[in-house]
């Protein structure tokens, strides 16, 4: 019998750090349970080096230039092979289920597909898919990939977004639907009504049939307050580096839980969240029809396909400007600032509580730049505060 490959490849935005790091933490009671988990380089995962996530050599492989010269030179195409084939015939050597939890595997281009299927024949190969509605997978992604760009705002990306139908949930399910079947298919909605226990960790465990003892993780790149990503936005040539995104959002985090903001969170009402719906409807149809049908009635209702998307106002006569400076973002500005310079949150702080992150230089600079961005609306006029 062939050992099994848990491949679970995505969604982005849908769970995937918590599993990972659930992985990461539990790595050898998973070894003493029969499963083998794989690093970046599809290498077993032992405790040390880069833990569980996207796969290194899938950044080169999905860029398109690349995938040309791939098709163009054969000998490329061979050492791609010929190294995935000897990874996975080490990880089955070991005759233990093998899980690889990787975010870049969920849009793949069709060669790339091909060689990742050729290289896992000594599989029985199980895929694990989490989906969360695309209003949220937007709001999530602006917040984490987006913010630091120059893109015009929240409003002008979000509708760029959906005019292209940006996150088609159906794509995934294309390439793995043609070759293995519905058995082999495991697509679950990261929302507690749908996961076992309402636990992304036990839903993923109970795939695997690994019993997860009551151990979990806490949630990962959990959502920062729209005022703050107002401002991140607005001062991110002042705030990012090429290398400090994910310490800018760890550390704003922290701030979070030390001061009291106040409003909603979230950057979208629900009558704009509506809108983004009504342009996905009727992918999301098909999406619940093929691949939730036993759950269709609950699965519709979390599209909101249950009739309160008629009539939906278009994304274009929102006023984005009011969406992005809320009533409370002065005041919340202001709750961050006094945290900041009155209590002094030192780097020494900051360093200690992410040590197992990143380096204390990192940190350093990271704090600096954010301290600074809120230093610059500190020392002017309570007005100009208010533009950020």
């Amino acid at each position: 019998m062939k050992p099994k490959l848990y491949l679970h490849v995505g969604l982005p935005k849908a769970g995937s750090s918590t599993i990972q790091k659930f992985l990461e933490e539990n790595w050898e009671d998973f070894h003493r349970s029969g499963y083998l988990i794989l690093n970046p380089k599809l290498m077993p995962y032992k405790g040390h080096g880069r833990p569980p996530g996207t796969i290194d050599y899938f950044k080169e492989l999905r860029d398109l230039a690349f995938q040309k010269a791939l098709i163009e030179d054969d000998k490329r195409y061979s050492y791609y092979q010929d190294l995935f084939r000897e990874r996975f015939s080490n990880a089955a050597a070991n005759g233990l289920d093998v899980i690889l939890s990787a975010e870049n595997l969920t849009w793949l281009h069709p060669l790339t597909f091909k060689l990742l299927l050729s290289s896992t024949e000594n599989f029985d190969l199980k895929v694990i898919i989490y989906l969360r509605r695309q209003d949220l997978w937007l709001e999530s992604a602006w917040k984490q990939w987006f913010i630091q760009s120059d893109s015009g705002g929240f409003g002008a990306w979000l509708q760029e977004k959906v005019k292209k139908r940006y996150i088609g949930l159906l794509a995934p399910f294309g390439l793995w639907a043609g070759v293995l079947d519905e058995k082999s298919i495991f697509a679950n909605i990261l929302d507690k009504k749908f996961l076992k226990d309402g636990s992304l960790i036990e839903d993923f465990c109970g795939i695997l049939g690994y019993d997860s003892q009551g151990k979990t993780v806490d949630s990962q790149n959990e959502m920062i307050h729209r005022d703050m990503l107002t401002f991140l936005y607005r001062r991110n040539s002042d705030i990012y580096t090429e290398e400090n995104v994910l310490d800018v959002h760890i550390l704003m985090r922290q701030i979070e839980e030390k001061v009291s903001l106040e409003g909603s969170p979230r950057i979208m009402s629900e009558e704009m969240r509506r809108s983004v719906l009504a342009a996905y409807k009727e992918d999301n149809i098909v999406l619940v029809e093929k691949y939730f049908s036993g759950r269709k009635e609950d699965a519709l209702k979390y599209f909101w396909l249950d009739g309160r998307l008629e009539g939906a106002t278009p994304l274009s006569q929102f006023n984005w400007e009011e969406v992005s400076v809320s009533q409370t973002y002065t005041r919340n500005l202001e709750e961050v600032l006094q945290y900041l310079f009155k209590k002094e949150m030192t780097q020494r702080t900051v360093y200690k509580e992410n040590a197992k992150t990143a380096p204390l230089s990192l940190y350093k600079r990271t704090f600096n730049k954010l301290k600074g961005a809120f230093n610059a609306i500190f020392g002017a006029s309570k007005q100009d505060r208010a533009i950020g």
